[in-house]
């Protein structure tokens, strides 16, 4: 099955390093690169159809020659492919993943500086996390290169785990990825017992093809003990679940966001 790097471009000052970094890992794993980018098209309200259209072509057209210009510079006479649209990409996007011969893997630039960072990631993260119609990349600010051969993955007793989806990263990552972390959040010690017991079980599944281990963390430790691996960690890639502990507890989440990610720069990986 053909690998597919989605990869949203806004010309952001974000762009080039998510752009560099999906292109690292590309070559490291034979995926392949599509461009995609959503043109804004402005027109007064009162725009008869005809120029409304003539608008949009005019807009479109220029975006693609920004685009192709964009590319060709960063990516250094690598091979790519380029989609631009008007429309909105969460409606639009469904349509790009409909081919069964492509793994894809979207890839998005976290936002955010100062104390805005702790309020708002960017609305189109959020959404593509939200719809999970797709596993995503949320890259934060200064990674340009892919240096990760571990997997850190957060799982949670009670919650169905998507095996399928985390195979598919796994397939995404082949060749690469050597080691794998299981871990999970205990709100309680009293989860201590049992945990380790369904850890286990994933430590031995996925045992065969990778080498894997898993961890713990308890009370007032999590968030200090999480935030220190990641920062230390600078070869790993956290890999969450939607509608998982991390991401739906409301703590866990601003945390995770907020404090990981930015603050660690480390690569999240969200399975839908």
């Amino acid at each position: 099955m053909k690998k597919r790097f989605i990869v949203l471009i806004d010309f952001s000052p974000y762009s080039k390093n998510l752009l560099q970094f999906a292109d690292d890992w590309s070559q490291k794993t034979g995926a392949e690169l599509l461009l995609f980018h959503k043109a804004v098209v402005a027109a007064p309200a009162l725009t008869d159809s005809d120029t409304s259209t003539e608008l949009t072509e005019i807009t479109l057209g220029k975006a693609r020659n920004e685009l192709q210009y964009f590319a060709q510079d960063v990516l250094k006479g690598a091979r790519f492919q380029s989609h631009v649209t008007d429309k909105n990409i969460i409606l639009y996007l469904p349509k790009l993943l409909n081919d069964p011969y492509f793994d894809n893997l979207i890839f998005t630039g976290l936002k955010g500086t100062g104390m805005l960072k702790k309020l708002f990631i960017g609305s189109t993260t959020v959404h593509l996390i939200d719809q999970g119609i797709c596993e995503v990349v949320a890259l934060p600010r200064h990674i340009e290169q892919f240096t990760m051969d571990t997997l850190r993955v957060s799982v949670t007793p009670g919650f169905e785990f998507n095996h399928k989806a985390f195979k598919k990263i796994l397939r995404l990552t082949d060749g690469v990825v050597r080691n794998i972390v299981f871990f999970t959040l205990l709100k309680s010690p009293d989860e201590q017992t049992a945990s380790v017991a369904f850890l286990k079980t994933f430590a031995d599944e996925y045992g065969s093809s990778h080498h894997t281990s898993f961890e713990t963390k308890a009370g007032a430790e999590v968030f200090v003990a999480l935030k220190k691996m990641m920062t230390e960690k600078h070869n790993e890639l956290l890999v969450v679940q939607r509608g998982s502990r991390l991401l739906m507890d409301s703590i866990f989440r601003t945390f995770l966001i907020n404090e990981l990610v930015y603050d660690a720069e480390t690569p999240l990986i969200v399975l839908p």
